[in-house]
């Protein structure tokens, strides 16, 4: 059975201040006509398990909170805590303005091209700048479904959920994919500035495969 991969977006519209218990055993795939649930399958739809310690900023008014969040990477939701071990979570609602730093992490809910070309409205990891161009993570989840046994001598097969992400960036106010590796970061730069860059990425190993290493060149140049 090949694998299928289906990204899930959640709608929510609650205020950061409301409380709401989360969904369990939440079903995937209705529209596919495919039933299969959350312990279905091997591996987090979350891009850490744990609340992390994050604040919440309105940009409209300026006001701070501070709360606990879990980033759900499947569905591209934060789930919302007001102490780390309080019991019923809230979903963070999704709205332009509405800001995030889970973890001391730069979130922004924004419109912006996914790889398929389409546009979508979703949380970007902003990683700094490259050049002039603010550059941008997307993470999201992939998953394998799961199997029932073909015979009784073989047990079902879970699911799994793996981890993905691709790197974007803005430019003239649209926000598209963009690959970026060891040559092609230089690129970034005005030409005088592009020694300096391709020493600085052969001295520190860096490799762009991860978002650490395009967050150290954007601090090392800022």
């Amino acid at each position: 059975m090949k694998s299928l991969y289906i990204v899930l977006a959640a709608i929510l519209t609650l205020q950061v201040a409301t409380s709401q218990t989360l969904p369990t055993n939440t079903e995937f795939y209705k529209n596919k006509g495919i039933e299969a649930k959350l312990e279905d399958f091997n591996g987090s739809k979350y891009l850490n398990d744990n609340f992390a310690p994050s604040v919440v900023e309105d940009r409209l008014t300026q006001k701070k909170t501070d709360k606990y969040l879990r980033y759900d990477a499947l569905n591209d939701f934060f789930e919302m805590r007001d102490t780390k071990e309080a019991s019923k979570p809230a979903f963070l609602k999704k709205e332009i303005g509405l800001d995030v730093v889970y973890d001391g992490k730069p979130f922004v809910y924004m419109l912006y091209f996914d790889e398929s070309g389409q546009q979508q409205y979703g949380y970007l990891h902003r990683l700094g700048t490259l050049g002039n161009k603010v550059v941008y993570a997307k993470y999201g989840k992939t998953l394998r479904m799961p199997e029932k046994a073909k015979t009784t001598l073989e047990n079902d097969r879970k699911g799994r959920i793996s981890d993905e992400k691709y790197f974007l960036v803005e430019n003239r106010g649209s926000v598209s994919p963009i690959d970026i590796d060891r040559k092609s970061v230089v690129d970034f730069y005005e030409k005088n500035q592009q020694a300096a860059i391709k020493n600085y990425i052969k001295e520190n190993k860096l490799k762009f495969k991860e978002v650490d290493d395009v967050i150290q060149l954007s601090q090392f140049m800022n």
